[in-house]
């Protein structure tokens, strides 16, 4: 166990060339041998400013290192470089490979060169690859000295929007289901993990991470400032020696790309804000809280990490397990971000790490046979796992087409027994309650007649009616008497009672 405060390296960037064309103030003073940097208010002071109440003059911090600007491409950059690297990369290798926690978060305002010097651009390798470069040369030397296996695996993540996505993942499964591994409190559940044995292939997974960070999240928010995690998990297996038994450690090695934080002129509207704006600049507000409550000299306030997704996964950087150096990036000319950079990083320095060696554990001679028949067990014991689980599966399949089709019977059966029911009542009903029903009664069958028979019968019949329409007509027969004869008149008689036919 070890107790260590947080490292901060200050690194000023070079005047942009929209600060040369305006002759922009250099407000900043360096002193190399001292690690101190001066911050001096600007020629036109302090009244547009929202430190107006908290500055009266210069004001002076102090840091563990201090860099100077250096145009790009020249000799004083590549000595900064050299010595960038030699100022960070020795504790912090060392440091994982001896078991401990490691971690590298940048911090500061927009346009201050974090990316740069971490990630780099084409042409310029960030330190990413040449903290990469450095871990295997280390790595090599202690197998070399140790004869000690171990295995590097990457991860990378990107936090937007207090959302975790794996940039390791297909373009189709970038949700995050990632949780917290519960001994170390580290974000290590859930991302993909690939097993990497050189600095190339480590550049080459940043590559693959970012076309599908531009694939995937520049397609849902458009244009990205999420923070950007990229996470080593070494892996030791130490064996036996004179001194000491064989173990086994597992360290994690992170380097965290944080967004940048704007205001005032950097900043878009209120109305013009996303929600991607709003999750970054509230998690590094939260951030902020962070680092003043560790360095408070209250000791009953509550350290807010759970609030914002970026603080839990800095938890053991700052206040934890862990050996941790900050990287704040600053401008030259900018007073307000620069100067709440500086007054943040000189606060986190103040922070203290209780980092512990993590070894899993150690094993003698005769429990090494053991440990590998558990190891051994375990492997079988979760591939049966795995069986059952997918037996357990179709089982399921099968029961629910089961059990579709016997609800299907069911009903029918019910419908059937429905019907059978009032079958049965109308059955019961019948024979309590009979209905008498009188049919006429037929004629008695006689023997049959043959045809001429029948047609005598017919002729009979026949003969009778004739009879009786005979007798009806004889009393309606009349005689030409009773019949008056048609009255005649003269046509011309009656012509003459009127005036004239034509009329």
């Amino acid at each position: 166990m070890s107790t260590a405060n947080v490292r901060t390296i200050v690194r000023v960037r070079p005047k942009s060339l929209r600060e040369i064309s305006t002759n922009a103030v250099n407000l900043l003073t360096i002193d190399e041998n001292q690690n101190e940097i001066t911050i001096n208010p600007p020629p036109e002071g302090l009244a547009n400013s929202r430190h107006r109440h908290r500055v009266r003059g210069p004001r002076v911090f102090h840091f563990d290192k201090c860099f100077l600007p250096s145009a790009i491409g020249s000799s004083g950059q590549a000595s900064e470089e050299e010595d960038l690297i030699q100022n960070i990369g020795p504790y912090l290798i060392h440091s994982t490979l001896e078991g401990y926690n490691a971690c590298l978060f940048t911090y500061g305002p927009g346009g201050s060169g974090k990316t740069f010097a971490t990630i780099g651009v084409r042409g310029y390798s960030g330190l990413v690859y040449r903290l990469s470069c450095f871990l295997f040369k280390e790595i090599e030397r202690t197998q070399e000295e140790t004869n000690a296996t171990v295995r590097v695996s990457i991860s990378v993540v990107e936090i937007l929007n207090e959302t975790l996505y794996d940039l390791l993942k297909s373009k189709e499964s970038t949700e995050n289901d990632i949780h917290a591994d519960a001994p170390t409190h580290y974000f290590s559940q859930g991302f993909s993990q690939f097993e990497v044995e050189n600095a190339q292939e480590i550049d080459a997974f940043l590559r693959l991470a970012a076309k599908t960070k531009q694939a995937t999240l520049a397609d849902r928010f458009g244009k990205t400032h999420g923070h950007t995690a990229i996470i080593f998990k070494i892996h030791q297996k130490i064996p036996k020696t004179d001194k000491q038994v064989s173990s086994q450690k597992e360290s994690y090695f992170e380097i965290l790309d944080l967004a940048s934080f704007s205001r005032n002129s950097h900043r878009k509207p209120e109305d013009e804000i996303t929600s991607e704006y709003a999750g970054e600049d509230n998690s590094l507000s939260v951030l902020n809280r962070v680092i003043a409550s560790l360095t408070s000299k209250k000791h009953d306030l509550t350290i807010p990490y759970n609030d914002s997704v970026l603080t839990r996964f800095l938890q053991n950087a700052l206040g934890g397990n862990c050996r941790t150096i900050m990287l704040a990036c600053v401008s030259p000319c900018d007073f307000d971000e620069t100067f709440s950079t500086l007054r943040y990083a000189e606060a986190a320095r103040k922070i203290k790490n209780i980092s512990v060696i993590n070894t899993k554990r150690t094993y003698g001679d005769s429990d090494e046979s053991e440990f590998d028949n558990i190891v051994s067990s375990l492997e079988s014991d979760r591939v049966q796992m795995r069986r059952h689980e997918e037996h357990s599966k179709k089982l399921l399949t099968i029961i629910d087409d089961l059990r579709t089709e016997y609800e299907s019977r069911i009903k029918s059966l019910e419908l059937q027994n429905t019907a059978l029911k009032n079958h049965l009542c109308l059955a019961v009903d019948a024979y309590l309650n009979p209905v008498e029903l009188k049919f006429p009664k037929k004629p008695e069958n006689k023997s049959p007649k043959t045809i001429n028979e029948i047609l005598q019968m017919e002729l009979i019949e026949f003969e009778k009616d004739v009879q009786i329409l005979a007798r009806d007509f004889e009393g309606i027969v009349l005689s030409p008497q009773d019949f008056s004869p048609p009255r005649l008149q003269n046509i011309e008689e009656e012509s003459l009672k009127h005036d004239s036919l034509l009329d």
